[in-house]
């Protein structure tokens, strides 16, 4: 048993007895209506006596009727409440006891597990009973509900196992059958354009952020003339008014140089790191653009797939049905070595279409794609079905054990080109 599940149980908190606020208040509430409905009928029937007023009478007898008649149900509606949370509780209790009981059956079904207690010795039964205050005839029925607990926590877990294993497949599935889409040099070509794509944009970001450097670097600070405003000052309020307008414009001044300085030396700095940068994308995006070339110039041909399936030898080697009723297939190329487009060396790639077959039919189909979706070269080594021996794929579906599957293998998207 995993500690997990041991630790999941000991959550387990027993319920609190409700506090009954609410049905309190109504009780009082309902309470003064119905003492002071009775004490409007009764001042009614007395004033009528009193007076010989029959209005009076009759008032009265109505008002104190319909505060009774309010405080009774308000007193219902307090009752109802109080019943309510008392069921609630009573629930919550039965809960608790049975989760109490599974767990502390789980925990001798676990300690016996662990210590290789044979639960049927008489002797193991009375140090068990004593560990674990169970009467000594209970210990097997516990025991045993201990181990029916523990194996319906297994087959959930199980069950959890199986459903994330399951996305997990079917994620891998469907990034196979996306790949089967991309087909011929698009396969070589279709990330590089991207990358080209994004690389020339960086250099052009590079190239605008180093010219704007280049104007940054002329920055001149603005100063004002110090002479000129201490002598308005000067003139308006006096010397003393003139020097200390002076002094706070050259101060100024030289505040306003450092700060055009320490911004034509950042832009200098930038300047130099963005040329930098500028460089490397621009000989990554040439890189990239010579091999588009080389590629788009590749022969290529997509002629006569079933001839092209002959020269792969495809076949599956195993299959496994997994846990998830799904099957994992193993896969064994012996592609040939000597391949040619007119007298140009060449390798075949694409896709094949695996079809299983039960009693002659098809019960499931699945895609193998040829490596070489993330490789910078059209090489036999890295690229196509000769640079592959053995492989594996997956197939989706509701496979049984104990069934002799049998496979056809078909081409999907098969071309050659050339190296």
């Amino acid at each position: 048993m995993e500690d997990g599940t041991k630790k999941e149980l000991e959550k387990i908190e027993e319920p609190q007895e409700p506090i009954l606020v609410m049905d309190h208040f109504l009780y009082k509430f309902g309470s003064f209506f119905v003492i002071v409905g009775l004490a409007l009928v009764v001042a009614g029937i007395g004033l009528g006596n009193g007076w010989s007023s029959r209005l009076l009478v009759i008032i009265g007898i109505i008002s104190g009727g319909f505060n009774m008649i309010v405080g009774c149900f308000v007193i219902k509606m307090g009752m109802e409440e109080k019943q309510e949370k008392h069921k609630q509780y009573g629930e919550q209790l039965l809960e608790h006891k049975i989760a109490m009981e599974k767990y502390n059956a789980y925990n001798l079904y676990r300690y016996c597990v662990n210590k290789n207690i044979d639960i049927q010795d008489e002797k193991a039964i009375a140090i068990v009973s004593n560990n674990f205050s169970v009467p000594r005839e209970e210990i097997i029925k516990v025991f045993n509900k201990g181990k029916k607990y523990a194996e319906e926590l297994n087959y959930k877990k199980n069950v959890d196992r199986i459903t994330s294993e399951k996305q997990k497949e079917k994620e891998e599935y469907d990034a196979i059958y996306e790949n089967t889409k991309v087909v011929g040099k698009d396969k070589y070509l279709a990330k590089k354009y991207k990358e080209l794509e994004q690389n020339l944009k960086m250099a052009d970001v590079c190239g605008q952020g180093k010219d704007r450097c280049v104007q940054l670097s002329q920055t001149r600070a603005k100063t004002s003339d110090w002479a000129i405003l201490g002598g308005m000052a000067n003139g308006i309020a006096g010397p003393a008014a003139g020097l200390a307008t002076a002094y706070n414009v050259q101060q100024k001044n030289a505040e306003a140089e450092r700060e055009a300085e320490a911004i034509r030396n950042q832009a200098f700095d930038n300047i130099g790191y963005l040329w930098q940068q500028q460089s490397q994308f621009e000989y990554s995006a040439h890189r990239l653009q010579e091999y588009i070339e080389e590629v788009n110039n590749k022969l290529y041909d997509e002629s006569d797939p079933e001839e092209k399936m002959k020269l792969i030898h495809a076949m599956v080697q195993n299959y496994k049905i997994l846990d998830t009723k799904n099957m994992r297939i193993c896969l064994k190329f012996d592609c040939e070595k000597e391949i040619h487009i007119l007298n140009s060396e060449a390798l075949i790639d694409g896709s094949i279409q695996i079809n299983i077959l039960k009693n002659r039919e098809i019960v499931g189909t699945t895609y193998y794609c040829a490596p070489g979706f993330d490789k910078n070269a059209v090489a036999r080594t890295v690229t196509g079905f000769g640079a592959v021996s053995e492989s594996e794929t997956i197939a989706l579906g509701s496979f049984e054990e104990g069934i002799d599957y049998e496979f056809e293998i078909k081409p999907y998207k098969l071309w050659c080109i050339e190296r």
